[in-house]
């Protein structure tokens, strides 16, 4: 899980204030890593955190007449078809 960050491609910008014991904690942990730099670190970090949390918030609809087919479904166990096999073999939303 090593989201890649090309530098060329760096337009945005943010700016936030940390604690100095956060900052120490940051740049130790930066120094320990593989980036080259702290931006670099916090912006992989970040990444990781955003997609985690927009993980969580995936839904979905299902209309009231399906409902009891939905549960249905949900109950019934059956061996992995090759649509399944496929799906669980792709990159999860936290390695994109």
């Amino acid at each position: 899980m090593n989201p890649s960050i090309n530098t060329e491609k760096l337009v945005g910008r943010l700016s936030v204030r940390v604690r100095s014991d956060d900052e120490t904690l940051i740049r130790k942990a930066a120094a320990l890593s593989d980036e080259r730099s702290i931006s670099q670190f916090l912006i992989r970090s970040a990444l990781i955190q955003a997609r985690i949390d927009l993980a969580d918030l995936k839904s979905f609809v299902v209309r009231p007449d399906q409902v009891d087919e939905f549960y249905q479904a949900l109950d019934d166990v059956s061996a992995p078809n090759e649509a399944l096999q496929a799906l669980f073999a792709g990159k999860t939303q936290l390695e994109h």
